[in-house]
């Protein structure tokens, strides 16, 4: 005789209490367990920073790997704990909330620490030229995880009329100091680096080299003369009169730096007419500062920037 839904003789109470916690665990658990990795795997990284190359190639030592458990196990703990706390915070004015409830109401601003470790393999040396379909991969979680947070967080309308197909940014002041803040710290940061790597002996004649001694040559009335390429013009190979705006600045400091300076400067002003661009289509001033901020964690945009430091152009 086969047992039917209709004739299954009743759970007991127990069973009951199990069915029901494995579901609500079910509905919140499996993304809390990710969160509360993403810590751990994000800090390793960051406190053992010789490492990160072995941890894209997936070839730690068994030593490391015993270190990557023991992050792990700490930032469980510590996420608990957090969750936890903010569960018990939150009993103070709801006294009927769960604790399966709170933890899935926090798993809904949380998840953005998801970001963490991907953020850390696009930080990995020249990832982006070694492993571009891994590279694309990582952007495009990153990119789908801030935009979600974002979502959330600006409280943007799921479903917009056709006539406006974005809420207008509440506060445009703060979205366009917050863009401002972005370009000038995204400017500093990859000048640092590049300078940096220059002075750590990195760059060479070929093609910064070059083109410091054209532009030096260019500023003191010397069109695109060199005395580093055959024939002693660039002419013989390259026309390049745009650097007749860059010759000017060689009057004031006539050093490869400045080079790296322009370059990197040049490479960040994209992100002016992708704003106002972004801004006039989505008709919200954070939209278009969020954009923004995807285009300055581009790795391709940071390759371009500092490894081109030994070829200039």
């Amino acid at each position: 005789m086969t047992t039917t839904p209709e004739t299954e003789p009743p759970k007991g109470r127990l069973l009951r209490a199990i069915d029901a916690t494995v579901a609500q665990l079910w509905s919140w658990g499996p993304l809390y367990l990710l969160i509360a990795i993403s810590p751990g795997l994000a800090l390793w990284p960051l406190l053992r920073a010789p490492a990160l190359r072995f941890v894209v190639k997936n070839d730690l030592t068994i030593g490391q790997r015993y270190e990557v458990l023991a992050a792990i196990a700490a930032s469980v703990v510590a996420t608990t704990a957090a969750y936890v706390a903010i569960w018990r915070r939150r009993r103070r004015t709801e006294p009927e909330l769960g604790l399966g409830a709170s933890f899935a109401a926090t798993n809904r601003w949380a998840f953005v620490l998801l970001a963490g470790p991907l953020l850390i393999g696009l930080s990995a040396v020249r990832i982006e030229v070694k492993h571009p379909v891994f590279t694309s991969f990582l952007m495009a979680a990153v990119t789908a995880l801030a935009m979600v947070f974002f979502y959330r967080a600006l409280g943007l309308k799921r479903f917009a009329p056709p006539e406006d197909p974005f809420v207008p940014a509440r506060d445009g002041r703060l979205a366009r100091g917050v863009f401002a803040a972005g370009l000038l710290g995204y400017c500093a940061l990859l000048c640092w680096f590049s300078l940096l790597d220059h002075r750590n002996l990195a760059t060479t004649v070929y093609d910064l080299g070059i083109y410091d001694n054209l532009v030096w040559q260019t500023a003191h009335g010397h069109f695109l003369d060199c005395s580093l390429i055959r024939g002693g013009n660039h002419m013989s190979a390259h026309f390049d009169p745009i650097l007749l705006l860059i010759a000017p600045l060689y009057l004031l400091y006539p050093h490869a730096e400045t080079l790296l300076v322009v370059q990197t400067l040049w490479l960040a002003s994209g992100a002016l007419p992708l704003w106002l661009s972004a801004r006039r289509r989505l008709k919200n001033e954070w939209m278009a500062t969020i954009l923004t901020i995807v285009y300055f964690l581009y790795p391709a945009l940071h390759g371009s920037t500092c490894s081109t430091s030994t070829r200039w152009r």
